[in-house]
């Protein structure tokens, strides 16, 4: 038996999935981020999606490649890809995404390593 998924319900699905992942990197957010932690609503899911729609822009699809990328905005600034010329480098190289998730996460880490010391 093959079931047929109209174009509307697909779209109500899909809708739906969107909605559970923002409310999911949100309460990541807030829990990787500490400062995050108290940002009101509903301006933080707007920055939320904002961030998956930026990675994306970059290739990175995956729950957990978008979460790296939120978190390190969350801890570098909205703006990092501007003021840190390594993690545009990464975002923008050829790399699969899964390769430039963890060169970033490497890169935030090192980098809030260097600036505690």
């Amino acid at each position: 038996m093959v079931y047929h998924i109209s174009p509307d319900a697909f779209a109500a699905f899909e809708s739906e999935a969107e909605t559970a992942f923002t409310a999911k990197l949100n309460g990541v957010l807030r829990e990787a981020v500490p400062s995050l932690a108290h940002e009101p609503e509903p301006a933080f899911s707007a920055t939320v999606r904002l961030l998956i729609e930026q990675a994306r822009s970059y290739g990175m699809i995956s729950e957990q490649e978008i979460g790296v990328f939120g978190v390190t905005a969350g801890l570098l600034g909205l703006d990092f890809v501007d003021h840190f010329p390594g993690a545009r480098q990464i975002l923008e190289g050829r790399e699969p995404p899964a390769v430039k998730a963890d060169l970033l996460e490497a890169f935030t880490r090192n980098l809030i390593e260097t600036l505690e010391r």
